[in-house]
């Protein structure tokens, strides 16, 4: 029985999961200068070998950004010839000092050669042990303060011979899908190695070329296992099942007071034509916001009333329920819809349709014909599946626009109606402000509001408790934003987040929409779904801790009914290159389906399991330490469709 030990702490729990955990990088220890006057160009990474001279100084040198001393120690080794090369590094001494001590005669060190105060150093080294020299060494990361770099891979060097058979057992048994042979060595783009042996080189490979070979292959073999697997789940259940069938759609769509796009009234036909069908269906409505998806599902829920079925709609807070609710009724009275919430006593059973929060999974609602769920990213598989059984037609929203290829392996074979037109045009214009912009932002905003806009700031935090890294400052509470801008507009600032009462949110939204107040300062309840009336601006404060996702849809808040509107991402510090990057995305275009294909490649596609449940290894690999690229993905679709 192998010994997993430290191993564990890396996520390698099991013996066969051992060679999944692929090498980050390798060393090439074949190349060793061992006569100093040979040394190539200065900026290169080297191998050297000599004696260690004994001559290890330390000093302590201020650091120009703490402020703090820190130590800075240089030595000597002696080649053969009687050459010279001096090295340094900084931090701690003693166990270097230790490791240094243990070669006296025979000293491998590995560095980037530099040059200073007219000698040449070799800078940062390490010390490489004599038994790796000769060899490719394997690159593997640690667990800080658990594992290192150098017991990782020596663990894993103790453990591989006798765990490749299994590793490789369990990935050819998730290959044997497809056809053996030569189509499936043909897509793996594989050389005449058995899986073992590419397994056995992607670790200690002979060359780096064969390194690289080795981990294309597996790369290709993540690829396709994580297409696979999209095969087996994201095909819906279906069952036989009543069909639900009502004439009177068109009497149904009169009572609209707008004019449906072409998308709208095709997503609605769809919908009622699977309603129609004796077996159940699962459906994704999707959309950009301020698309019209709610009249889709609510369309077709007024068909199932109509034809004598039940619906249940479950909404992600209490106020997009309470929407839903108006607009129901509001279209059709008749239908006499519910609203559920925690003070809901009545009899459930037969209602024809139940709209609400989580409050409906505590409760006995009866069998179901359609379950809806709006802003489907907001709850778990398992929340979704506790209002159906295998004989309720399923409909899922997501305002989070979802590329073509993201959809198909996502969603796999689900109907998806995808929405791509607004009722209304929009001139939405997002710019990136710094500390330094702040005034021009705060001025602009500010004239707007005088006009009679309305100014929606969202702060990360409800409290103010997070500090940033390296910053001993809290990110800005809801409460002490409110308080700066109530010294602008007094009077005028309500506030709202996921602490304030049903009956306080909805008095601050009729502030709004009666002029009474011209702000809201809020953290990302607001993000999704609600409609502010003659809301034009937006501010997201630190916006850099805000997702792609989540910044396009408080900025889908703006304009719901068409016109000009400005989204700040404001900025009080300093971000990091990747942070702006992806706030330049989002401001670079308003299209939902443009800005998720950006941040798909920028992030990968993440958990692909229809079960929101991560594979062993990374989201999108059987591999450890190795995502899949899109654009692998993508042609693998082509190769094997699901």
């Amino acid at each position: 029985m192998m010994k997993l030990g430290k191993l564990i702490k890396a996520g390698i729990d099991e013996p066969w999961k051992v060679p999944l955990y692929l090498p980050t990088g390798y060393i090439d220890c074949t190349k060793v200068f061992g006569s100093f006057d040979q040394l190539p160009g200065f900026l290169q990474e080297v191998i050297v070998v000599g004696r260690f001279k004994g001559d290890l100084h330390t000093q302590y040198r201020p650091n120009r950004f703490s402020g703090k001393s820190s130590p800075v120690s240089t030595g000597t080794i002696v080649d053969d010839n009687g050459r010279t090369l001096k090295f340094s590094f900084f931090g701690r001494v003693k166990p270097f000092e230790t490791l240094l001590t243990s070669f006296p005669d025979k000293l491998f060190l590995r560095g980037t050669l530099n040059f200073s105060g007219g000698q040449v150093f070799l800078n940062s080294p390490s010390i490489i042990q004599p038994e790796l020299i000769g060899r490719i060494v394997p690159i593997y990361p640690g667990v800080p303060r658990v594992i290192s770099v150098d017991s990782i891979r020596r663990l894993i060097a103790e453990l591989l011979n006798e765990a490749i058979p299994l590793a490789a057992e369990r990935i050819r048994g998730e290959l044997n899908q497809i056809a053996q042979g030569g189509k499936l060595r043909d897509i793996l783009q594989a050389p005449s190695w058995t899986l073992d042996e590419v397994l056995g080189k992607a670790h200690w490979p002979e060359s780096l070329e064969e390194a690289e070979i080795a981990q294309h292959v597996l790369e290709r073999v993540a690829a396709v296992i994580a297409v696979l697997e999209l095969r087996r789940t994201s095909t819906p259940m279906v069952t036989t099942r009543h069909p639900i069938k009502y004439d009177g759609l068109v009497s149904l769509l009169t009572s609209i007071p707008f004019e449906l796009t072409s998308e709208q009234r095709a997503g609605i036909e769809h919908l009622v034509y699977c309603l129609a069908q004796p077996k159940t269906s699962t459906t994704l409505i999707n959309g950009d916001v301020g698309m019209g998806k709610s009249i889709i599902y609510q369309v077709a829920i007024a068909v199932v009333s109509k034809a004598g079925g039940r619906s249940a709609v479950l909404l992600p807070n209490e106020r997009l329920a309470l929407q839903a609710y108006e607009e129901i009724t509001a279209l059709w009275p008749e239908l006499k819809p519910t609203l559920v919430n925690r003070k809901t006593k009545e009899d459930l059973t037969e209602k024809s349709i139940l709209l609400g929060t989580t409050a409906l999974l505590f409760r006995d609602i009866g069998h179901l014909d359609v379950c809806v769920t709006d802003e489907q990213h907001r709850f778990s598989v398992e929340q979704r599946a506790a209002l159906a059984n295998n004989k309720t037609h399923l409909i899922e929203l997501s305002a989070t626009p979802i590329p073509r290829t993201q959809a198909i392996l996502t969603y796999g074979s689900m109907n998806v109606i995808r929405l791509t037109h607004r009722h209304s045009a929009q001139d939405i214009r997002t710019k990136i402000v710094t500390r330094e912009q702040a005034r021009e932002m705060v001025d602009h905003v500010k004239s707007m509001v005088l006009n009679g806009d309305r100014l929606l700031i969202v702060c990360p935090r409800k409290e103010q408790k997070e500090v940033l890294e390296d910053d001993d400052t809290p990110l800005p509470s809801v409460q002490e934003v409110a308080e700066k801008w109530e010294r602008i507009f007094p009077g005028l600032i309500r506030v709202v987040h996921s602490d304030t009462s049903d009956e306080d949110s909805k008095r601050a939204l009729n502030d709004i929409k009666s002029g009474k107040a011209k702000v809201i300062v809020a953290t990302t309840v607001l993000e999704c779904g609600l409609t502010i009336e003659g809301l034009r601006a937006l501010i997201v404060v630190h916006a850099e801790r805000f997702g792609v996702a989540q910044l396009h849809q408080l900025r889908g808040r703006l304009s719901r009914h068409g016109g000009y509107g400005v989204c700040y991402l404001f900025l009080p510090r300093q971000v990091s290159d990747r942070s702006l990057l992806r706030l330049e995305a989002v401001a670079s275009t308003n299209d939902g389906y443009e800005l998720s294909e950006l941040d798909m490649n920028l992030r990968g596609f993440g958990d692909l399991s229809l079960a929101g449940a991560k594979q062993h290894g990374n989201a999108t690999s059987v591999f450890f330490n190795k995502d899949v690229p899109v654009d692998l993905l993508q042609e693998i679709l082509t190769l094997i469709p699901i």
